[in-house]
């Protein structure tokens, strides 16, 4: 039988690669490793003791059949926000989320329809100290809200698909937001239901988190750029710009913020501001005018840090360089 840490250790690595190999397939500039770039030296949560979610990890991976699994689980970090820092604070962001991957291990498509998909999910809150499977969830997960987003097929933003192809055409994904998290250190379970048919094998998987109220000028950034994203993966770039324009109000010289206006300038093809915005990021990055970077003339910086800077650099540079002069 495994112990716990064997358990936190298997779950995180399987988790960070399949972070890691959907970053590789994502478009557009990104916070990470792609085909033709140096390793990536930094993760968000680098600095922060963030382990594994021992209460719902799979022992397991299925070899065969039809299963899901979730996969990525965002919003409680940031992805180009201020390091060793998290994303979700009190009255800004309390919203975190689930992308469950939907796999076929067989030679024939599997029917979806009228399985009730949405409903095969339902997240659940663990006291820190939890491991499973056993552990009982706490009394709050009542009062959790949770949603679908909505399904992905790739990285776009799809109708509900009515079969599920064999690998390799296959990779559905379905994002679940919860939010009403209480204030602390938990983990937080997405859990198969009832829902679930019995020729399909829906795997259990969830974060931990800490959660408080903003308590610096970064907090606040960080938690804007949760609600960023959201807006993002719905393709609703008026309420993304809005997040920017949150960012740039409370903090004018944001590197992370320029750089997600970047971002939001090329997803509606306007390249004249996303020039602008890189080439302002970095010059605050170079001249130390964003006061929430870590500054290594205030004190020594942390290796997180550190690579942070260096991955903000290169991330920046390398982006900027593309869009020519």
């Amino acid at each position: 039988m495994k112990t716990q840490s064997q358990i936190c250790s298997c779950y995180r690595s399987c988790h960070m690669l399949l972070c890691l190999i959907a970053l590789l397939l994502s478009k557009g500039i990104v916070s990470g490793q792609t085909f033709g770039d140096a390793v990536m030296g930094y993760e968000p949560e680098d600095g922060l003791d963030v382990p594994a979610a021992a209460a719902c990890a799979s022992p397991s991976w299925p070899d065969s059949g039809c299963f899901s699994f979730p996969i990525m689980l965002r919003g409680h970090l940031p992805g180009m926000g201020y390091p060793m820092r998290w994303a979700i604070f009190a009255g800004l962001n309390d919203t975190v989320a689930a992308w469950i991957n939907f796999f076929n291990r067989t030679d024939k498509s599997y029917a979806l329809s009228d399985k009730d998909c949405e409903h095969w999910y339902v997240p659940r809150l663990y006291l820190l100290e939890a491991i499973g499977p056993g552990a009982a969830p706490l009394a709050q997960s009542d009062s959790l809200g949770y949603r679908v987003r909505g399904w992905f097929v790739g990285n776009e933003r799809g109708e509900p698909q009515s079969k599920l192809p064999p690998l390799p055409d296959g990779g559905m994904g379905l994002m679940m937001d919860v939010w009403n998290l209480p204030q602390g250190r938990f983990q937080v379970c997405f859990e198969p239901t009832e829902k679930v048919p019995s020729d399909f094998r829906a795997m259990g998987g969830g974060l931990t988190y800490e959660f408080y109220p903003p308590r610096s000028l970064a907090d606040s950034v960080n938690a804007y750029e949760g609600c960023f994203w959201r807006a993002i993966w719905d393709k609703d770039y008026d309420a993304a710009e809005k997040w920017v324009d949150a960012m740039l109000t409370i903090n004018p010289t944001s590197v992370p913020g320029n750089w997600f206006k970047a971002f939001r300038a090329l997803e509606v093809q306007d390249t004249a501001t996303a020039k602008q915005a890189l080439d302002d990021a970095l010059k605050y990055l170079n001249d130390r005018s964003d006061p929430a970077m870590p500054d290594s003339t205030v004190r020594p910086l942390f290796q997180a840090e550190k690579l942070y800077l260096q991955e903000m650099e290169r991330v920046l540079s390398d982006n900027r360089r593309r869009l020519g002069p």
